[in-house]
């Protein structure tokens, strides 16, 4: 308790005493003289409704005191939860913001992920052509490394290994005209007529089908030769194409390629 309050208390219970003490002088003086001095003790009466007036008033003023005070005090916290009200709504934009700049974060790496995979996805097929290129370039050059092996064999005179080499060309690639018709010449020449023939005839056809005409011919004429029974003096490769007759550029049909 203040001392403010300690002395009302004490102020108020010496007014309240005072005006106690006045009420019972004037009744008692009243009983003392009696009708003659009903008079007299009108005094302390008026004396003691003095006093009560004055301690009600101060008792009034100390309770509009208290309750400004107490006005003041829940305006004071009001004024704290105000704050405070207003500290969490910042904290709210606060993290509003936050969340919104995090979204579009998200948003973006999601986007460059797209881009990636995007990226991913073409990359990979770029790789798999250059695969399939490659795969091409080194089947070419293992075919054309079997054939010009199989010509050097031939002009050696080593047809069986000529055979092997053109054979292996072969299998790299099984539409190798060229190849065919120079391992008919490596059968002639080992004395394999039926085989020489037969290869002739496929290399004849793909080179007709490829529209080949000078090898078609050259290919032909060997396969003429061979059926003849007739020697074959170098590699097919070497041999020259024959000018072609006044007929060969029509286009003729496979099953005439041999008699």
């Amino acid at each position: 308790m203040s001392q403010n309050e300690e002395n009302n208390k004490t102020q108020t219970s010496w007014l309240g005493w005072l005006e106690g003490a006045s009420i019972a002088g004037a009744v008692g003086a009243a009983i003392a003289t009696g009708q003659s001095a009903v008079m007299l003790s009108t005094l302390p009466l008026s004396l003691a409704a003095a006093l009560s007036f004055v301690n009600r008033q101060r008792m009034q003023s100390d309770l509009q005191r208290q309750i400004m005070l107490t006005i003041e005090c829940q305006d004071q916290n009001l004024q704290v939860v105000k704050q405070d009200a207003e500290a969490l709504a910042g904290t709210d934009r606060i993290l509003m913001i936050q969340l919104n700049t995090t979204n579009n974060k998200i948003e973006e790496v999601h986007n460059t992920l797209a881009q990636l995979q995007s990226q991913i996805g073409s990359l990979e097929a770029q790789s798999a052509m250059l695969v399939k290129k490659q795969s091409e370039l080194l089947e070419s050059t293992l075919e054309e490394s079997y054939y010009r092996r199989g010509l050097e064999l031939e002009k050696r005179g080593e047809f069986k290994d000529a055979i092997a080499a053109y054979t292996e060309a072969l299998r790299v690639n099984p539409n190798y005209a060229q190849a065919y018709m120079q391992l008919g010449s490596a059968y002639a020449n080992s004395g394999q007529k039926q085989q020489a023939i037969a290869h002739l005839r496929t290399a004849t056809k793909l080179f007709f089908e490829s529209g080949d005409l000078d090898n078609y011919h050259a290919a032909r004429e060997l396969s003429e030769t061979v059926h003849a029974g007739e020697t074959i003096a170098e590699p097919a490769a070497k041999l020259a194409s024959p000018e072609p007759s006044s007929d060969n550029g029509k286009r003729l049909a496979v099953d005439e390629l041999f008699v």
